[in-house]
């Protein structure tokens, strides 16, 4: 997860193995990724709570624009609105936006996005 920018996938993972891979983000201070699209198979029940454990993630109420500089389709930057959410800072100052969502269509699937801000150096 370290050197690569947009990361899109669908697998069977617990909500234990999801809250994992956001606390080696957390830990971590190098690493490229700004996107990562994750989506549950069918039938996976979802757990914020077991997801967000051990990570002091902040709900956030507001609307933000995201800047995403890459896309894997697309090297043109692209706005993204997010709407609420919840931010974990990583060690270095880094903030990741996690979006918890259910698909419209089939309320059985699943989705999180996790959006990583650029950082501001001043």
């Amino acid at each position: 997860m370290n050197n690569v920018r947009y990361i899109s996938v669908s697998a069977d993972l617990s909500n234990r193995g999801f809250n994992e891979l956001l606390l080696t983000w957390k830990y971590t201070k190098t690493g490229l990724l700004e996107h990562l699209n994750f989506n549950w198979r069918f039938g996976v029940d979802i757990d914020k709570e077991e997801i967000l454990s051990g990570l002091d993630a902040k709900k956030i109420e507001e609307e933000r624009v995201y800047n995403k500089k890459f896309q894997f389709w697309n090297n043109e930057p692209t706005e993204v609105v997010i709407n609420g959410g919840f931010d974990i800072e990583r060690i270095d100052g880094t903030i990741g936006t996690v979006l918890f969502h259910t698909n419209q269509l089939n309320q059985q699937r699943s989705k999180i996005d996790f959006f990583v801000w650029p950082r501001v150096v001043v």
